[in-house]
Order: C-alpha cells, then structure tokens, then sequence
C-alpha cells in the first residue's frame, strides 16, 4: 500500500498546518467512531488501524522527529515502522473501547489544551473555596449563602466551557487530570515554585549570605544539569533544577525547624536608596551588623518598614549549626545623641 503525507493528513481529516494539538483532538474524534467495539461496519478494524498508523508518523512529523516521510531512511526501516504502529493498532482493536482509553497510549494523546482545561478548573475551584470561606469569615451566614450561590454560577460556566465540548466528557476531563498530574513539567514546576517559597521564606532567615544561596540554588542546578545533559541522563530538568534544590531546601528547614535557645537581638537602621535617591524595603543596620546577610536585611512590607527605625531580631542556631532569624519586629524609638 502507498503511502504519503496527504494521505495520512487526509485519514486523520487535518490540514499540513495543523498543530499537534488539533492532530490529537482529530485522532480521538476517529479512534472513538472507528474503533471496532463500537463500529460494527466490516472495516471498521482496518480503518481504525489506518487511523492510528496516520497518528503516529503525523505526530513524529510535527515533533520534528524522523519518520519513514524521511527519504534518508531506507525502505526497510519504513517498512517496519509502519508494521509496528499497525501492530499496536490491531491489539488496540481487539479490546474494549474502555479498556483501550485506559492505555498510556490513549492517554498520552490528552493535549495540552485538555490540561490547560484542567489547570485552569482547578485554580477556578481554589478562588471559589477562598470566597467562600473569606465571606464566611466576613459576613456570616448571609455571606456564606451569598459564596455558594457564586461557587454554583461559576462551576456552571466551568461545565460549558469545558466538560461541555463534544469532544471531552467527564471520563477524558478524568484523563486529562490525571496524565497533567503526572505530567514531568508539572512536578518540575511544583517544586520549582515550594523551593521559590522555602528561598524566602527560610533562605532569607538564615544567616547564609546571598552570594552563597546563589551558589546553591542557581550554578550548582546549572551545573549539574550541563553534566547529567552530556551524559546523556534521563530527566535532567527534573533532577537539576526541581530535585537538587528541594534537597537543599530540605536542609534549610531542618536547620530552622530543630533550632535554639532564641536570642533577642535589637538595632536602629535606616533605609536603603537607589541611585535615584529613591528607598527601598533593605534596611542598614547600625554598625553595619549582618551586611553580608542580605536577606535577614529585606523586607517586603514597606509601610512597615520605612514608618519605623528599630529591628527586633529573635535569632537561634539551627541543628546545622547555621544561625537562624526565628522572627522579627519593628518599633519606633528616639535616638539619643551624646
């Protein structure tokens, strides 16, 4: 049998400008109307193996991928290309359309536009558990009553813009969810965002200075990443810049969590300025004490900090040995001169 680009194009019913997207859209759309276990027709096996066989070299055609479209390849190798996705195919046909959208195969035709779906459904259900809880807090009863009735109106909008399309049901809106949860650049950026957060919230109160969190958290990914890339590792995004630095976040807390005794510690300070002369949340410490610490000297609340003019430092050694900044306060008092 010939086989040719517009062919496979022709099968799948997309354009050669097609995104990979819509590529997939298409084969699920034709996987469902041809797949054996719903179509009875007497070729309902062979255009379902077609249709799968269209999907796979398109996608590889999209990704950039060699694929038999590729004249360099020798006829053999096209050869056993095509018998291989067709073999995958008709093991697909022999099973129950159920069992076959279980598969990894099906599963890994969920778009990004089903996970963009997915993501945004659940930021959408996170905003409306804090309204309702805020107007609870708020106003009550009334204000409770008055979130779920929002909470009801927008899940409704959710449902139209999403599980109500024909080509997603609640089954593939499952799918999606579950193939965006173990996406790996989801797990990437989840812990890319906690180590964001620990950096802060912890980095900043460790007497660890700037140029030295630096190191760890940005060159030393860097570098590792450069490595496990030319050895050609696995996963590499992951391991560099998610897995080393929740490793060494890790740590950080460990150091904060198990420290003491607390010691207070007390200093006037004034505000930092730009070139421009403008101020800004770094405060100097008189005798420019922890200068090199730079982030037990930032803050992010600039009312608080330029309307006083002394810092309360509760401090500890954390289990590491590290010194940490437990918790701070601000005060206004007179200088006195001699």
């Amino acid at each position: 049998m010939a086989v040719s680009l517009q062919l496979y194009l022709q099968v799948l019913g997309v354009t050669e400008n097609a995104t990979i997207d819509e590529i997939k859209k298409a084969y699920r759309e034709r996987a469902k109307l041809f797949h054996p276990d719903l179509n009875k027709e007497t070729n309902a096996h062979e255009k379902f193996v077609l249709i799968n066989e269209a999907y796979e070299f398109l996608i590889d055609y999209k990704s950039g991928k060699q694929t038999f479209l590729d004249a360099s390849q020798s006829r053999q190798t096209v050869e056993d290309k095509i018998k291989a996705a067709r073999a995958r195919a008709a093991a697909h046909a022999r099973m129950r359309y159920d069992a076959f959208t279980q598969t990894e195969y099906y599963k890994s035709t969920t778009s990004l536009a089903d996970m963009l779906d997915v993501f945004i459904s659940l930021a959408s259900l996170i905003v409306f558990m804090l309204i309702t809880v805020f107007a609870y807090k708020q106003n009550g009863t009334s204000g409770l009553i008055g979130a779920l009735i929002i909470d009801i109106l927008g899940i409704a909008v959710i449902y139209m813009i999403t599980l109500n399309r024909s080509d997603i049901t609640v089954t593939r809106y499952l799918h999606s969810f579950l193939y965006f949860i173990k996406w790996r650049y989801f797990h990437l950026a989840f812990l890319v965002l906690i180590n964001i957060w620990i950096f802060i919230r912890i980095g900043f109160n460790t007497f660890i200075s700037t140029e030295a969190l630096a190191v760890v958290y940005v060159l030393l990914p860097l570098l590792l990443f450069y490595i496990l890339r030319y050895k050609g590792k696995q996963k590499p995004q992951l391991i560099s810049f998610g897995l080393l630095p929740a490793f060494i976040s890790l740590l950080l807390i460990i150091n904060f969590t198990f420290s003491g005794p607390q010691k207070h510690e007390t200093y006037f300070y004034h505000l930092a300025q730009d070139d421009t002369g403008k101020e800004s949340t770094l405060i100097y410490l008189e005798g420019d004490v922890y200068y090199e610490f730079t982030g037990v000297r930032l803050f992010l609340n600039f009312s608080e900090v330029i309307s006083h003019n002394v810092i309360h430092y509760q401090t500890a050694t954390g289990l590491l040995g590290i010194r940490v900044v437990k918790s701070y306060s601000f005060s206004r008092e007179s200088i006195i001169s001699d």
